[in-house]
């Protein structure tokens, strides 16, 4: 019996089918924190050889070294320098997120983040802010802060009324600081949700009337 080859897959990205040509393959999958998973897929091997979840893996999403098509379509071909300049970076990731004291320094940070993530979303009043983009944001001004203590002080922030939650999907959830009731218009397309507009809006009950 002759050994059949091992299967080439066939990935999906940029709206179109394609042949993966590309040696290496980054995978985004997941978008909360819990879920998200980072793996390097060596397509000629046809195995994973390296896989960042968690913290690290949404650092290393918001980073430079993450090509900005990933987050976008999940998939992205890598050279050989995209992936150690990936591995470089988690491993500096790592390392400061096992350094001493930084347990102490997020509850110091705990108070001043619900402010700073509220004004920034006061701030931008009239966007509406995806939620990986938020805590992309506050890692690139606060990068030893836990994406995990991001996602739930937007939860505490909702709570309080400071903010609205807007969830299309399981993972396309959008942050909103006008907290009134209003109607929202959603673009797949371009991943983006503004107000809709009220001028010429009728509401109706769905009862008829006659004459």
């Amino acid at each position: 019996m002759t050994s059949q080859p091992p299967h080439q897959p066939s990935l999906r990205w940029g709206g179109r089918k394609q042949a993966a040509g590309a040696r290496y393959l980054l995978q985004v999958s997941g978008s909360q924190t819990a879920s998200l998973s980072l793996r390097v897929h060596d397509l000629d091997r046809n195995r994973v050889i390296l896989q960042w979840n968690s913290a690290i893996g949404q650092r290393l999403l918001a980073s430079p070294a993450a090509p900005v098509g990933a987050r976008r379509n999940g998939f992205f071909p890598l050279t050989k320098r995209g992936v150690k300049r990936l591995t470089l970076v988690a491993m500096s990731i790592r390392m400061v997120l096992d350094a001493p004291g930084r347990r102490r320094e997020r509850r110091r940070q705990k108070p001043g983040l619900h402010r700073y993530v509220a004004d920034m979303l006061r701030e931008r009043a009239g966007e509406h802010l995806l939620a990986e983009d938020i805590v992309a944001s506050v890692l690139a001004r606060l990068p030893a802060t836990d994406p995990a203590l991001v996602e739930r002080c937007l939860g505490e922030l909702v709570d309080h009324g400071k903010i609205q939650r807007i969830a299309i999907d399981a993972a396309t959830i959008f942050y909103d600081a006008d907290t009134r009731a209003h109607l929202h218009v959603y673009d797949p397309d371009s991943r983006t949700l503004t107000d809709a507009p009220t001028q010429g809006v009728i509401v109706t009950t769905g009862e008829q009337h006659s004459g």
